[in-house]
């Protein structure tokens, strides 16, 4: 078709032949007055817009286009009207189902023997399938330049003697460090890397290959490269040799990859089995719905007696025969919740016999799996060497009981026997034979009491404290006791002051003789350890739903370090220790017992050099 226009006139039979042309050409052909109406579209028009002749006939084309920018038709309208000549471009049409294609268009001016336009030829080609194909092309080409230019491994083309490197990938650069214009004129440059010792590995692969003319099974044997900048990796390579039509070896491809990271942790998993298999404790991986065996450390093969192999072929519930279904069910209740479990159980060996075992158990999620890791640990020698100090508290505790016994009863009746001598009994005494007596008499007692609270606290610690609750008065209890101390106070220079509640106290349900042990014990540390001038002051105050007894004092106080074992049975604090050296220390350990038995609560306040205040409360 001319450049400029069509414009040789045609006859009759010519124009007949021209038209059957365009009905059978396989293209897109119409042809338009000098408007742009349509007067003659053929079958490939009707196909590729969907309109039929008819549709198309006294319409303009922007029945299926008219969907370019202003600026397009101007320039199109300008070219083909003004300057007369063919216009070429790519259009965006839509067929009559709504369905948008692009097209390839020309359209050529038509003019007459005089040069006037008399209308135009246009013809269409459908792209849009060779566009596709095109951008599928040019996107599968853009990926493929991106995964061999950023994939972490090394392809490569050499001669099958490396002296000559045909292609290398950018990862070479990464990996080794090196730069590829420089391996390309020095093809020996990366084997200058590799650790020496690691060479004739190398070496002694690719003879192989290039003699047997096939790749190994298995990867080549791993080597080592040293970059640079010092730092040591680990490459692995898979060569494969490819053979020219003679059918020798022509060239030589393949892939190397790090493998340093993989390496490491293969080397560190190894590590962590031994250190696993050295040690006493069982190590068990657990399927936790099945609870079938999938790993186990040497030690528990060791303490169950199978080989790693027969115990693979077991469930828990082979080796752990206490346990239940309804055990089950609430140990995985647990640790689906996250929980660890410790638990005191019996295992079975192969020969069946028995030992006891302490078990540590909690599920761990690796790599999208959940798995059940237990540490199991033979607690047969701790479990003797327990019974032993059981069995050997067991006669101490009978000793000391017998001991005690003895000496209370001597003691009590050494007690009754000053008692009777304070009260002149058995005549009047001087004033100074007087305070001798009562001095041995406080010592006598003290000594009871002593006996008393240790045969306590092994009651305590054999369950025989019994707890005997009546309706009973505080004030009156607590006035009793007080009652008690007026001669110590005095005697230590220290003022000791009971300040009544406002109002009545309700009765409380409890054990007289414990709660009166109580306030002694109480009191008795408040005047202990104050020094003289000091004060003691005691108060009962009433609370909703209880009563609160305090007791504060202007003492030696507790340092701020031990104040959290001041309730442990025989713990005494260190001022206290050296203030008074021959305490028991097991005061405040009865009073916390008590207390407690009786759903109560106690505790403290205090800073060491100013004081304290010791409180308890009891339910109403």
């Amino acid at each position: 078709m001319p450049r400029r226009a069509i414009n040789h006139p045609l006859a009759a039979s010519d124009l007949q032949l021209f038209r059957l042309a365009a009905i059978h050409a396989p293209v897109h052909i119409i042809f338009t007055d000098p408007d742009g109406v349509i007067q003659f579209a053929n079958p490939a028009a009707e196909r590729i817009t969907g309109y039929s002749a008819k549709e198309m006939i006294g319409k303009r084309p922007n029945l299926w286009g008219g969907r370019m920018p202003k600026e397009f038709y101007e320039r199109m309208w300008h070219t083909i009207k003004e300057e007369k000549k063919r216009f070429h471009g790519e259009v965006l049409n839509v067929r009559k189902n709504g369905e948008s294609y692009t097209a390839e268009m020309w359209i050529s001016p038509v003019l007459d023997e005089k040069d006037a336009l008399i209308g135009f030829v246009a013809t269409e080609v459908d792209v849009s399938e060779q566009k596709k194909m095109l951008a599928t092309i040019l996107f599968e080409q853009e990926r493929l330049l991106e995964i061999t230019d950023n994939i972490n491994e090394i392809f490569y083309s050499a001669s099958p003697d490396l002296d000559q490197i045909f292609y290398v990938s950018p990862a070479y650069e990464r990996i080794w460090g090196r730069r590829i214009a420089d391996l390309v004129l020095d093809p020996t440059q990366w084997l200058g890397s590799v650790e020496p010792k690691d060479r004739s590995v190398i070496f002694a692969s690719l003879k192989q290959l290039v003699a047997t003319g096939k790749p190994p099974l298995d990867a080549e044997p791993p080597f080592r490269i040293t970059r640079p900048d010092g730092t040591v990796r680990w490459i692995q390579s898979r060569t494969i040799p490819v053979k020219g039509s003679a059918g020798a070896i022509d060239h030589l491809v393949g892939v190397s990859r790090d493998i340093t990271d993989r390496k490491e942790a293969e080397d560190s998993a190894r590590l962590f089995r031994n250190l696993l298999d050295q040690t006493n404790d069982g190590i068990e991986i657990v399927d936790p719905k099945t609870l079938r065996y999938l790993d186990a450390n040497l030690a528990t093969c060791t303490h169950l007696g199978y080989t790693k192999q027969e115990l693979l072929a077991l469930t828990v519930r082979d080796t752990t025969p206490l346990l239940t279904p309804s055990m089950e069910a609430e140990f995985q209740k647990k640790i689906q919740a996250g929980a660890s479990i410790l638990i005191n159980t019996m295992q079975r060996r192969k020969d069946g016999t028995m030992f006891p075992v302490e078990v540590s158990l909690r599920e761990v999620v690796h790599a999208g799996a959940t798995y059940a890791i237990a540490v199991v640990r033979d607690i047969t020698e701790r479990e003797q060497a327990e019974a032993r100090i059981k069995e050997s508290d067991i006669l101490k505790n009978k000793f000391i009981q017998i001991v005690s016994h003895q000496f209370r009863t001597p003691l009590s009746a050494i007690r009754w026997n000053l008692e009777a001598l304070m009260g002149d009994n058995l005549g009047a005494m001087k004033p100074e034979q007087k305070e001798f007596i009562r001095t041995t008499h406080d010592a006598n007692v003290e000594i009871i009491d002593r006996v008393s609270d240790l045969l306590t606290a092994m009651d305590i610690d054999e369950d025989r404290i019994r707890i005997e609750k009546s309706g009973i008065s505080l004030e009156g209890l607590l006035a009793s006791v007080i009652g008690t101390f007026k001669g110590r106070c005095e005697a230590r220079g220290v003022v000791c002051t009971y300040v009544p509640p406002k109002d009545p106290l309700p009765v409380v349900s409890a054990d007289a003789d414990k709660i009166r042990s109580v306030f002694e014990k109480l009191i008795l540390n408040a005047v202990n350890y104050t020094p003289s001038t000091g004060t003691v002051t005691a108060v009962l105050i009433q609370k909703k739903g209880l009563v609160r007894f305090e007791i504060s004092d202007t003492g030696i106080g507790v340092p701020l370090a031990e104040q959290s074992r001041m309730f442990t049975r025989f713990y005494r604090a260190s001022n206290a220790s050296a203030m008074m050296p021959d305490a028991s220390g097991l005061g405040l350990y009865l009073a916390k017992y008590f207390i407690e038995a009786h759903g109560g609560k106690i505790g403290f306040e205090s800073t060491e050099g100013k004081g304290s205040t010791f409180w308890f409360e009891l339910l109403v």
